[in-house]
C-alpha cells in the first residue's frame, strides 16, 4: 500500500499533442463488450495534483477473507474503510493487480517461493556461547548486586560483548514480503502467487469478485467523491495467453538459436511442426519476465487489439496507470527487438499511444491517463496525450529514502 501525489506538467514541459482520430470499433476484448463509462454519480473536477492511495487488490481481498472467515471480494471493503479514505483527503484509489492472470504466471511464482521464503526468513541467531552467556551473566549480576552502578556496568559490558558478536555481520539484503494466508482456501493461496502483470484477460479476476464486484465498489467510492484507477500492461500478456496458438503474429517470435542461447528470454509452445518459439516480455536493459510473452507492436492487428483492451479498461474506471508505457514507443521497441523484426511481420515505426488514447477517450472522455516511464521519456509520453507521467526511478528513490528497509546495497539503479 502506498500514497502518492500526481503533479501535472506545465505547458512548457509538454510536447505538442499527437492525438489521432480512429474509427469506432464495436468489437469486444474479452467477455464484456465495450460501452460508455458507467460512473454512478457525478464527480467534481479533479484537482491539479490529486492524492492517490494505492491498494494491492489481491492483498486486500486476502485480508478481508481472513477477517470474514470466508472468500471475500473487492466490494467487501467496509463503509468505515471507504469513509476513512474520503476523510483523509484522497482523490482516487488505485487498485493494483485486479486482472485475470495466467496459470503459467502462477506456476512461475510457485517456483520462486522457496527463494522468497529464504530471503524473508529472519537472520540466523548469533552463536549461543558468545552472546547468551554474557546475557545470563548480566542477569545474574542484576539479581545478586544491590548497587545500581554495578548493575549498569554489567549491562554495559553485556551490550559491548553482544556488539562484538554482531560486528562484521553483513546487513540483510532486501527481502520479498510474504503474507501468511493461514487456512484460506486454495483459490486464495493461488491468488497470492500469480503475477499481476501476466494478464490473460482484461476482466477482473474471479477470485476478486469479477467485474460486478469492481463496479459496485466504484459506485460506493463515487458516492464519496473518490475515483477508481486501474492498471494496464501494454508491453506483454501472460505466457500462456491463447494468442500463442490462435494469433502468433501478435507476439514477438524467436529462433531455435535464440532459444538455445537465451533460454531465460525465450520459450517454446507446442511440439514438433506446430511448435512456436516466443520471447518473454522485457525492456532493452534487463532479462525477460518469464511468466509473460512480448507483444509485437510491429503488427497493426495487435495494435488494434490493444486499443480495444485499453478502451475496455477505460469503461471500467476513472483513471489508468499504463505500466512501462515508454516500451511501446517505436524507437524503444525497435531498440529492444531489432534482431527479431526480420521474423515478425510489419514495421516498428507506427505510433501506438496516440491511437489508443483517442479510442479510450472516445469511451470515457474524462479518463485520466498516467504513463510509467524510465530514463527521461516524460515529454514524449505527455505529447501523446498522457495527463501525468510517473518517473519510476524518482519514485523508487523516494521510497528508499522514506522506507530504507526496501533498499538494496546498490539502491534502485537504472543502467545508462
Amino acid at each position: 500500500m502506498a500514497a502518492w501525489t500526481l503533479r501535472q506538467p506545465s505547458a512548457r514541459e509538454m510536447a505538442p499533442a499527437l492525438l489521432a482520430c480512429v474509427a469506432a470499433l464495436d468489437i469486444a476484448w474479452g467477455p464484456v463488450a465495450i460501452g460508455a463509462s458507467s460512473a454512478s454519480a457525478p464527480l467534481l473536477p479533479l484537482v491539479r495534483s490529486p492524492a492517490v492511495y494505492q491498494l494491492d487488490a489481491r492483498v486486500v481481498t486476502r485480508e478481508l477473507t481472513l477477517r470474514k472467515g470466508s472468500p471475500a471480494t473487492l466490494n467487501d471493503l467496509s463503509d468505515r474503510e471507504l469513509n476513512e479514505f474520503a476523510e483523509s483527503g484522497f482523490d482516487a484509489i488505485y487498485l493494483m493487480g485486479v486482472w485475470q492472470t495466467g496459470d503459467r504466471g502462477e506456476l512461475h511464482a510457485q517456483q520462486q517461493l522457496p527463494a522468497m521464503r529464504a530471503a524473508a526468513a529472519p537472520p540466523p541467531a548469533p552463536p549461543p556461547p558468545a552472546g547468551a552467556d554474557v546475557v545470563q551473566e548480566s542477569a545474574a549480576l542484576k539479581q545478586s548486586t544491590d548497587t545500581p552502578l554495578e548493575v549498569a556496568a554489567a549491562e554495559q559490558a553485556a551490550q559491548e560483548k553482544l556488539e562484538e558478536v554482531f560486528r562484521g555481520r553483513p546487513r540483510r539484503a532486501r527481502s520479498a514480503p510474504l503474507i501468511a494466508v493461514g487456512a484460506a482456501d486454495r483459490s486464495q493461496r493461488r491468488r497470492s502467487r500469480s503475477a499481476p502483470a501476466a494478464v490473460i484477460e482484461y476482466s477482473v479476476h474471479a477470485d476478486l469478485g469479477g467485474d460486478e464486484a469492481l463496479a459496485e465498489l466504484r459506485k460506493r467510492l463515487h458516492a464519496r467523491g473518490i475515483r477508481v484507477f486501474l492498471d494496464f500492461v501494454a508491453n506483454h500478456v501472460a505466457a500462456n495467453h491463447p494468442w500463442t496458438v490462435t494469433n502468433p503474429q501478435y507476439l514477438v517470435r524467436g529462433s531455435p538459436e535464440e532459444l538455445e542461447r537465451e533460454p531465460h528470454n525465450y520459450y517454446c509452445v507446442g511440439q514438433g511442426a506446430v511448435a512456436g518459439i516466443f520471447a518473454h516480455g522485457r525492456d532493452p536493459y534487463f532479462d525477460g519476465w518469464e511468466d509473460t510473452v512480448q507483444l509485437n507492436y510491429a503488427s497493426d492487428e495487435l495494435q488494434e487489439q490493444m486499443c480495444l483492451a485499453l478502451a475496455k479498461v477505460a469503461s471500467m474506471c476513472d483513471g489508468v496507470r499504463c505500466e512501462m508505457a515508454m516500451l511501446q514507443c517505436p524507437t524503444v521497441f525497435q531498440k529492444t527487438w531489432r534482431q527479431n523484426l526480420d521474423c515478425n511481420a510489419g514495421e516498428a515505426g507506427k505510433e501506438f499511444w496516440p491511437r489508443a488514447i483517442a479510442e479510450a477517450r472516445r469511451i470515457n472522455q474524462d479518463l485520466l491517463l498516467i504513463g510509467e516511464v524510465y530514463r527521461g521519456g516524460e515529454c514524449g509520453l505527455q505529447g501523446y496525450g498522457f495527463d501525468y507521467t510517473l518517473d519510476r526511478f524518482a519514485f523508487e528513490q523516494a521510497r528508499i529514502v522514506t522506507c530504507p528497509q526496501f533498499a538494496t546495497d546498490e539502491g534502485f539503479r537504472i543502467p545508462s
